[in-house]
């Protein structure tokens, strides 16, 4: 899989060009890390971590309703509906990661379709789901790190969070779950958090 590819995946599935350039953004800081992890000896499959957050919210359009869809997808075609409503009956009842790697491992793409199923927010504290790899670690860990198409620090994007979806004592564990996170990570870097822009 190269970059030609999922370009044409994203005109496929009609992937909105917000959530093209958040993925973007992601793919950018993940790859980032992951390079940087890898001049200092460690091992790690920076070209998975990149496509894997080229593709993470590829189909974050499943998880909206109609209404939202055409509120999102500015001058939405009717064959652009189509897709949507395609997609909604092939994967129904399917949050996007999930659905996601389901198409990744159909088409024989297992580390990336790995990688993407596991940067679910709650995926932290799941022993399933739980982001194992380095290569998952720093994918999700990436993507925490961008809100919308801007590089913030896990504060700025937890409390962005708290006041549109997640809240309370569940929702603090899984947050401080990510802090553990970039401790961990950032011990295999040269570099600080706050140096990502």
């Amino acid at each position: 899989m190269d970059t030609t590819e999922i370009q044409k995946l994203y005109q496929l599935y009609r992937t909105p060009d917000h959530i093209k350039k958040h993925c973007e953004k992601v793919a950018l800081v993940a790859g980032e890390i992951a390079e940087s992890i890898k001049r200092s000896g460690t091992c790690v499959d920076v070209d998975s971590v990149i496509h894997a957050g080229l593709l993470h919210d590829m189909l974050r359009v499943l998880d909206i309703n109609a209404d939202h869809y055409k509120a999102l997808c500015d001058n939405a075609s009717k064959e652009d509906i189509a897709v949507w409503n395609a997609l909604k009956k092939q994967f129904v009842g399917m949050e996007h990661p999930y659905a996601t790697y389901r198409l990744l491992m159909s088409w024989g793409e297992e580390k990336v379709a790995s990688i993407v199923r596991k940067h679910q927010f709650e995926s932290i504290l799941s022993p399933e789901e739980l982001p194992f790899t380095l290569e998952e670690k720093i994918m999700t860990y990436a993507d925490k790190r961008v809100l919308h198409t801007k590089i913030v620090s896990l504060k700025e994007r937890f409390e962005d969070g708290a006041r549109r979806y997640h809240e309370g004592a569940e929702a603090q564990k899984i947050y401080n779950k990510y802090f553990e996170l970039e401790k961990e990570l950032f011990a295999l870097l040269s570099f600080v958090p706050e140096s990502l822009n």
